[in-house]
């Protein structure tokens, strides 16, 4: 009979802990402000809490706003004796040029617990991205350094113009043109000087790309006798 009831017990704690993760503000902002990145119910050696500013984005997930940044926080029933667990994402937006962020294993121990607790860190971010996207201000492109070109068609080009330049443009509307950071453009002859024309370039890239990309070519000396597509490959300059 007592073993019975200890079985019903455990299910109403497993219960409970699924419940909270989807309520647990107060956990999420001691994962954001914590050293290690992690919060366990019912531990008060992650007492450590910075701020209130907690938005639940739903399943789990919330933004927390601390002193550096707004971090991204995930909470599920996880912990190693299923109480609620939340941890805070290393790497919750994309990079610039490198697409979205690879997830990311983390396994949390707790002291006086025989078994290691594994999480896969990465479903919050489509919720984050979107929370991000109506609640912060758009962040301006950085500079852009052109750090090379290639011609699918095996053509020669001159050497590629080292050339940097800001566009007018905020980061995301960047890497949705070029995610990964790669542009096709065309260079074509023209009977008005300087003889050469590019297209297919973006208007908020072509203030500063177009004009470095006719120099190069004029610079050649090679005359074109038909429009010929490039693929210019960039990095953010204040990056390297």
């Amino acid at each position: 009979m007592r073993a019975r009831s200890l079985s019903v017990l455990v299910l109403i704690l497993g219960a409970c802990a699924t419940n909270d993760a989807r309520h647990a503000r107060s956990l999420a902002a001691r994962a954001a402000c914590g050293d290690d990145g992690v919060a366990v119910f019912g531990f008060p050696r992650h007492e450590t809490q910075c701020t209130d500013a907690v938005a639940a984005l739903g399943d789990g997930c919330y933004a927390v706003g601390t002193p550096q940044a707004t971090a991204l926080v995930e909470c599920a029933a996880g912990a190693p004796d299923g109480h609620v667990m939340c941890l805070q994402d290393p790497r919750p937006r994309p990079a610039l040029f490198a697409g979205d962020p690879a997830q990311i294993d983390t396994w949390v121990w707790q002291r006086g617990e025989p078994a290691v607790a594994k999480v896969t860190m990465g479903r919050c971010r489509p919720r984050f991205a979107a929370w991000t996207a109506r609640h912060e201000a758009p962040v301006p492109a950085p500079e852009l350094e052109v750090s090379g070109w290639y011609s699918r068609e095996g053509w020669a080009l001159p050497p590629a113009p080292p050339t940097r330049f800001t566009p007018s443009i905020d980061r995301e509307a960047l890497r949705a043109l070029a995610p990964s950071g790669a542009l096709e453009i065309e260079v074509c002859p023209v009977a008005a000087p300087p003889g050469i024309a590019v297209t297919r370039v973006p208007v908020p890239l072509a203030a500063g790309l177009a004009p470095a990309v006719v120099d190069a070519f004029v610079r050649w000396g090679r005359p074109l006798r038909s429009c010929r597509p490039i693929i210019v490959t960039f990095v953010g300059a204040h990056l390297t």
